[in-house]
């Protein structure tokens, strides 16, 4: 394989995060290494997968990598799978998410292009 040929895959090949336990915490404390399961990779199993990327997209990800100061671009999709699964599962659940703006201005958030079942 050129060299070229293997820099461009290992841009974008990340790594699928392994499913994370259901936690009852704000999300500014589950959302941390433990949470995504950022452990060593000799101790884990771990199944390579690979994106391709808009260039929008991968400058986005570029981005949240510096913004967030994590050491890689897949702990960056761990933690975006950490908050998915955590908007899901609350949703599911009938709950609401909201974000406070000010003292007396919050607003609930709209999911409109997620499809989630509701729990009965």
């Amino acid at each position: 394989m050129s060299a070229s040929k293997a820099a461009s895959m290992s841009a974008v090949a990340l790594e699928e995060a392994p499913t994370l336990p259901v936690i009852d915490v704000l999300p500014e404390q589950a959302i941390n290494r433990s949470a995504t399961a950022a452990i060593p990779q000799e101790r884990i199993g771990s199944r390579p997968v690979q994106f391709n990327l808009s260039e929008d997209a991968y400058s986005k990800l570029v981005q949240l990598k510096r913004s967030l100061g994590v050491a890689s671009k897949t702990e960056v999709v761990r933690l975006g799978l950490a908050v998915l699964a955590w908007v899901v599962e609350e949703l599911s659940e009938n709950h609401k998410i909201v974000v406070q703006r000010g003292p007396n201005n919050v607003v609930e958030l709209a999911f409109p292009y997620l499809k989630i079942k509701k729990r009965t």
